[in-house]
């Protein structure tokens, strides 16, 4: 089981929506990954989590990433953000892999090239999203629990189920702790609380502590 996956379980246990006793559907784990997709988009899109710092060019619609020994292959997704030229940024899909530090993907109109910086802060930064394979993510227990917590609070319409407050605490609590953690400039090229599979960019600049200073918050697929 992947961490992925392990979120989503959590997310539905906490509102009551699966046990080890009464699984979900699968529909419905495939309807809370969807969301935790969205939801970690969106974290990148408000940047809170900052991916590995990239630089891009372009000819005519295909856009080229230089990114040292990143590991990706075609037809995954990422999420590029902080270029100046908006189209640059965004959701794409790998479209090839020329070689170990590069790849490429379409672009909808052509720009100016290379990209240039939006604010000079955090760089240009391209941070992987999970695919429907539901890729490995590393271990980083305080912001899987987050993930999970606020994750639970979207599910929970969705299950038809009414949300404890104790779980949309939990949410509102883990959600300033996570953006306090990772929104902040001192940290420009941090990978996004490790949800990154190994291997996948060496460009990561200095990692964190521990998130939540070593709280044992483990993403615990159990019920």
């Amino acid at each position: 089981m992947t961490d992925c996956t392990k979120i989503v379980a959590r997310a539905l246990n906490l509102v009551g929506a699966h046990s080890e006793v009464n699984p979900a559907d699968p529909e419905l784990f495939e309807v809370g990954f969807d969301e935790l997709v969205g939801l970690i988009e969106g974290l990148v899109s408000d940047e809170v989590f900052f991916g590995s710092l990239i630089s891009v060019t372009s000819s005519g619609l295909v856009a080229t990433v230089t990114l040292t020994a990143h590991g990706f292959t075609a037809g995954q997704t990422v999420v590029i953000a902080g270029a100046s030229q908006s189209a640059y940024n965004g959701r794409v899909t790998i479209a090839t892999v020329p070689g170990a530090d590069s790849f490429t993907y379409a672009l909808n109109a052509s720009q100016d090239s290379p990209a240039t910086e939006s604010d000079g802060e955090h760089g240009i930064t391209c941070t992987l999203i999970p695919d429907e394979a539901g890729d490995d993510l590393q271990e980083q227990r305080g912001a899987t629990t987050a993930l999970a917590a606020i994750l639970a609070v979207q599910m929970g319409p969705l299950c038809r189920v009414p949300v404890p407050d104790d779980v949309k605490m939990l949410a509102t609590k883990t959600g300033e702790r996570l953006r306090a953690r990772y929104q902040s400039v001192s940290i420009p090229s941090l990978v996004p609380s490790k949800l990154l599979p190994r291997g996948a960019g060496s460009t990561r600049g200095q990692q964190a502590q521990t998130f939540f200073g070593g709280e044992d918050l483990d993403a615990d697929s159990s019920s």
